[in-house]
């Protein structure tokens, strides 16, 4: 391969010809979570069961966490979907649990 060949295949390389160099892109700032804010998984599953949200701070984004829906323990998903959860060892061990507004 030449020095000014991308080994991506052409219909995927990335053109940024369409961006103004002057326009400053939109920045996403989530706030960062306080540690007083997090707690345990039994401490979630309380939260959940008063009605609350819940995520990880290690999950991608706060548009996915656990409730309870039609009295089932269902994660809901940035795409609008819910699905039946059952907690991993990770869930279960974590310490970085936190409510969703």
């Amino acid at each position: 391969m030449t020095q000014n060949q991308s080994p991506l295949p052409k219909e995927i390389r990335v053109q940024n010809n369409n961006i103004e160099p002057d326009k400053e892109l939109p920045k996403v700032v989530q706030e960062p979570i306080k540690e007083e804010e997090l707690f345990d998984f039994p401490m979630a599953m309380k939260k959940v069961a008063e009605g609350k949200k819940i995520s990880k701070k290690e999950w991608e984004s706060k548009d996915e966490y656990g409730i309870l829906h039609k009295a089932r323990l269902t994660l809901h998903k940035k795409e609008g979907t819910n699905h039946d959860w059952i907690p991993s060892e990770g869930d279960l061990m974590g310490t970085d649990w936190f409510i969703v507004d």
